[in-house]
């Protein structure tokens, strides 16, 4: 079988040329998708970075937001802004009549 394919090829060299042409082809068209694949894979690695980087920000962002939230609360109540004027648990009114 092998020799029957090197004799075709042997008396047909255009056939063997457009066989050769076709595998080249594959061969630069697969090395050129597996650049560009690895390029992506860099370019979403750096963004997944950017992005954790983001994250961790805006937490501490929030955690500083709550620090300052508390703080004025607390400035707040011990200020002489805030007096109630009613209990924050009013009571029921208890009854003392004897049945």
């Amino acid at each position: 079988m092998i020799t029957e394919l090197i004799i075709t090829f042997r008396e047909h060299p255009i056939l063997l040329s457009l066989i050769l042409a076709i595998m080249v082809y594959n061969l630069i068209r697969d090395f050129i998708l597996i650049q560009v694949r690895k390029k992506a894979a860099k370019d979403y690695k750096q963004e997944l970075i950017n992005s954790e980087l983001r994250v961790e920000e805006l937490f501490t962002q929030l955690q500083s937001n709550r620090e300052e939230l508390h703080k004025n609360l607390d400035d707040i109540i011990q200020s002489d802004l805030f007096k109630p004027d009613s209990p924050s648990d009013p009571q029921p009114p208890t009854d003392n009549s004897t049945k």
